[in-house]
C-alpha cells in the first residue's frame, strides 16, 4: 500500500538523494516542519484521546490539504515516524499510529530544553 502512495503521491527529494535519505533535519523550510509537528500533535492528541486516526482523516487533523497531508504520511512513515495499519476494504480507512520513536521525541519536544543546573 505504501508504494501506491508513493506513486501517487511522489515526495520532494534533493537532486541526488535517496527516498530513505529524506528526514525532518532536510525539511525544506519552517512551514514544512510546521506541518510535520501539527500532524503528529494532532495524531497523538487523538491517541492518547484513545480515537484512531484514518488516511481519510489526517488532513484535517494536520490543517493541510490532502495531497499534502498524504505526501507528509508517506515520509513520515519512511522516518519510522508512523505506521500505517491496512484497511483492506477501503486504503484510506487505514489507521496511521506513531511509532515509539516518534512518541519520544515528542515527549521530548514537550519536556522542552534541558538547561544545565549551576548548583554545585
Amino acid at each position: 500500500m505504501r508504494d501506491r502512495f508513493a506513486r501517487a503521491l511522489p515526495f520532494r527529494r534533493r537532486p541526488g538523494e535517496a527516498a530513505s535519505d529524506i528526514s525532518l533535519a532536510n525539511a525544506d523550510s519552517a512551514l514544512e516542519v510546521a506541518a510535520v509537528a501539527a500532524l503528529l500533535g494532532g495524531v497523538y492528541s487523538r491517541e492518547c484521546a484513545g480515537q484512531s486516526t484514518s488516511l481519510r482523516q489526517v488532513h484535517r487533523v494536520a490543517g493541510l490539504t490532502q495531497s499534502a497531508a498524504l505526501n507528509l504520511i508517506s515520509r513520515l512513515q519512511d522516518d519510522g515516524m508512523i505506521t500505517i495499519i491496512s484497511a483492506l476494504h477501503d486504503e484510506f480507512e487505514s489507521r496511521i499510529e506513531l511509532t515509539e520513536k516518534a512518541k519520544r521525541k515528542l515527549s521530548q519536544l514537550a519536556e522542552g530544553p534541558k538547561i544545565p543546573s549551576n548548583r554545585g
